[in-house]
């Protein structure tokens, strides 16, 4: 029982960690959405400031769900 908990946990952690290094890349890409997907628009004058804007707000709050899943995980031990 124990055993299976702990695995889940591990998925979680595992599954969160990746968002949360999607999300630091992001931010530190200049905030473009999906970084290179993106990238493209960066040579319109419209959409960067835009792109800017939603990748760092996703990555704000990937951050934040990362942080309070973790809290919650190594509250319940």
């Amino acid at each position: 029982m124990e055993e299976n908990e702990l695995k889940k946990d591990m998925g979680w952690g595992s599954f969160v960690g990746i968002f949360a290094l999607i999300a630091l890349s992001i931010f530190v890409g200049g905030g473009t959405l999906f970084g290179v997907g993106f990238h493209f628009e960066q040579e319109s004058v419209i959409y960067p400031a835009w792109t800017d804007l939603v990748g760092i707000v996703f990555a704000i709050t990937v951050l934040i769900v990362f942080l309070a899943v973790w809290l919650l995980s190594s509250s319940k031990r």
